[in-house]
């Protein structure tokens, strides 16, 4: 009887060193955020090229006769430079799909 309570109280010390000091938590992994930046300037590029070879492959990157300085041209370029800048859910859908297989390699 009298080593009772001392031998419950380090069974209870140890049961709760055990419980407490169990696995230790788990590796969070740490993004490397300039190579994420990297993959997608290099999604983009690759999805301005393919959109640079299907224009080539339509006739529209010909040149025309039309000087660079008319209205006609600039008109061209305003709409080639608005369909970079927005893209529609198609083109958003493709390049995140990209992206995310680029990311995964």
């Amino acid at each position: 009887m009298k080593f009772r309570y001392p031998v419950l109280f380090v069974c209870m010390l140890l049961a709760l060193v055990v419980t407490g000091c169990g696995p230790g938590k788990p590796k969070v992994e740490k993004l490397d955020l300039d190579k994420v930046i990297s993959v997608m300037m290099d999604t983009l590029k690759e999805m301005d090229k393919e959109a640079s070879t299907a224009d080539k492959a339509d006739g529209s990157a010909e040149k025309s006769p039309v000087p660079a300085t008319t209205p006609a041209t600039a008109e061209k370029d305003k709409k080639k430079l608005s369909s970079m800048t927005e893209m529609g859910p198609e083109k958003e859908k493709e390049f995140l799909e990209k992206f995310a297989a680029n990311l995964n390699k």
